[in-house]
């Protein structure tokens, strides 16, 4: 090309790329999409702007547009590892089911799975998900649950790759999640919490939820003199194969610092408080059952719906 339209197209491409950063920035995420579009097409080549696309995509929660976008800014990159296009192509093809391509990408990125075929189950250890998270970047869609924005919650879940996992916390109702629930996350740590031993894990944003339990979940209200009490209900539960959580101890509310970092005790500790907010996933029909042996076998105990 003549130097003097070389010149020409690159002045073109800087004026159009001012004009894309700035709506993107914005979270106008259309007319930054219109613009990134006239970018490619002035400079097919540009890996980062596939990357772009597929990120407004991501934003979007259009999975195979972010999935298609990302192959591309990968093919065109250097190839080394820990390419964010690599990390994002693999949350997409998880979103899509797409294990193959998912596999590829993890190990693209440096991650070892081990070989196999079909969906990813690698024990990646416990993590913390915050489950419908607030927006974090200006145009990005909010996590809908049975099509309605549900209220935030932080629970444990076991990592099923590094783009999805099981919750095994009883997430409260108003989250419109379930126990055995399996959800997208993201991959940029967004706080920590710490395990029962200490030990610090991240919090992820959850992006979808993929797979809803079959777990109902039943809200009580339970009256529980002592931890013992307490430790008791949560023990027969389990023994019963249901999965109890005893929502009073382990809900709180924080300040947004805590949320998105580390927790602090803003408190200086609490006495116990007897009536406790306890939630239970499994058959409703065998609940009563099991309550009611709970609550005759220690005086003080008793529980309704």
């Amino acid at each position: 090309m003549h130097p003097v339209a070389t010149q020409r197209r690159k002045a073109r491409f800087d004026r159009v790329r001012v004009r894309y950063e700035a709506h993107l920035a914005g979270g106008e995420l259309t007319a930054a999409e219109v613009l990134l579009r006239q970018l490619l097409a002035l400079s097919p080549d540009w890996a980062a702007g596939w990357f772009d696309l597929g990120l407004i995509a991501k934003l979007r929660r259009d999975w195979t547009a972010t999935r298609d976008a990302n192959e591309r800014a990968l093919a065109l990159g250097d190839g080394t590892s820990g390419d964010p296009a690599a990390w994002n192509l693999g949350i997409a093809a998880t979103a899509l089911g797409d294990w193959d391509t998912a596999r590829r990408a993890w190990a693209t990125f440096g991650v070892e799975l081990g070989p196999g075929e079909g969906p990813i189950h690698s024990p990646l250890g416990q993590v913390a998900i915050r489950l419908n998270p607030e927006p974090r970047r200006p145009g990005e869609r909010r996590v809908r649950v049975d099509d309605a924005e549900r209220g935030t919650e932080v629970v444990w879940a076991d990592r099923l790759s590094p783009a999805h996992a099981v919750l095994t916390s009883v997430p409260l109702p108003e989250s419109g999640h379930r126990y055995g629930d399996v959800v997208l996350h993201d991959g940029e740590p967004a706080g920590s919490r710490e395990l029962a031993d200490g030990t610090g894990v991240p919090v992820f944003d959850e992006l979808a939820r993929l797979v809803p339990a079959t777990h109902p979940t039943t809200a009580l209200t339970v009256s529980a003199p002592a931890a013992a009490d307490v430790d008791a209900l949560l023990e027969v539960v389990t023994d019963a194969g249901l999965r109890a959580e005893d929502w009073t101890g382990s809900v709180r509310a924080l300040c947004p610092a805590c949320s998105s970092g580390e927790v602090h005790d803003h408190t200086g500790g609490t006495d116990w408080q007897p009536e406790r907010a306890v939630g239970i996933a499994g058959d409703p029909a065998r609940v009563d059952g099991i309550l009611t042996g709970w609550a005759t076998a220690g005086p003080g105990r008793s529980w309704r719906a």
